[in-house]
């Protein structure tokens, strides 16, 4: 069959070449970690670095307006479930963030109550809250869309090294929301967040090494990163992996394995998958 061309890596595209916003979970670090190199900036590219610069991010709600901000979030209201008005230390309120995020610890959803609880951990220096909050301006859950608030929160909640921080600041960067677009930038912090294992910033890193997209192109290092967010469950890095193999880029041309991973993303949900499964066991692939 003939070689089938990389993909692009636009926001509003198909499902795996859209960079993937990291929601925050309770095995996020929460401290700072070695921090590796940024990469060598292709021809052209724009000057790298900053935790202090811009842009990333599917589809474009209400633009941020610069006077609205996480300060406008009211202090959580009384508890009854947890017996109590206010937390004791950050990583209390990050916790009662996500019960009410999730309907957990005997309250219902509740997403502007989650934000609140987020807001008063993130201020407090937590940075699972920082993240979190980030993700709630960057996602409009329990607060209005606002790119330059979670720009605000991902940079903080990224400094102490939290990867769905780190990978949302250079979900930001890429897309260019909040901030100026900079693909070496979300390069930069893509890495960081995939150097301690985090699958999603693995998969959006694959995606720009093989697009050569703020680093110089290497479709071999993709499939790497691919692999080993795949084997870690990955859904999009579980399509991506089987279209290298498809195409012989980056890895042997091997049928058997492209579709192998086809069915495991299928499996999973990835609807490119399991329409490329369908076209290559139905016999109408191309």
């Amino acid at each position: 069959m003939p070689e089938r061309k990389p993909a692009d890596v636009k926001p509003q595209v198909p499902p795996a070449l859209e960079p993937e916003r990291g929601k925050p979970n309770p095995k996020d670090a929460a401290e700072a970690t070695r921090s590796p190199a940024a990469p060598p900036a292709p021809a052209g590219a724009e000057p790298a670095r900053a935790p202090t610069a811009p842009p990333v991010s599917p589809t474009v709600i209400a633009k941020a307006e610069p006077g609205r901000g996480p300060a406008a979030i009211e202090a959580p209201k009384a508890d009854a479930a947890a017996g109590r008005t206010a937390a004791k230390a950050p990583a209390d309120a990050w916790e009662r963030g996500r019960d009410y995020e999730l309907g957990t610890g005997g309250v219902a959803v509740d997403l502007a109550e989650a934000a609140k609880w987020y807001q008063r951990g993130a201020d407090q220096g937590d940075a699972r809250a920082q993240a979190s909050l980030g993700f709630a301006y960057q996602n409009g859950r329990g607060v209005p869309v606002d790119y330059v608030a979670a720009r605000k929160w991902f940079e903080k909640g990224a400094a102490q090294g939290n990867p769905a921080a780190q990978n949302n600041l250079g979900n930001l960067h890429q897309s260019g929301l909040g901030v100026a677009r900079n693909d070496v930038l979300a390069v930069e912090w893509y890495r960081k967040a995939s150097d301690q294992g985090y699958a999603i910033a693995q998969n959006n890193l694959g995606l720009l090494l093989e697009n050569g997209r703020g680093v110089f192109r290497d479709v071999a290092g993709a499939a790497a990163l691919f692999r080993r967010a795949a084997d870690a469950g990955n859904m999009n890095a579980m399509y991506n992996l089987a279209r290298l193999y498809e195409a012989g880029t980056g890895v042997p041309k091997d049928r058997t394995e492209a579709i192998k991973w086809h069915r495991a993303a299928a499996e999973k949900g990835q609807k490119s998958a399991a329409t490329r499964l369908a076209e290559i066991e139905g016999g109408g692939a191309k």
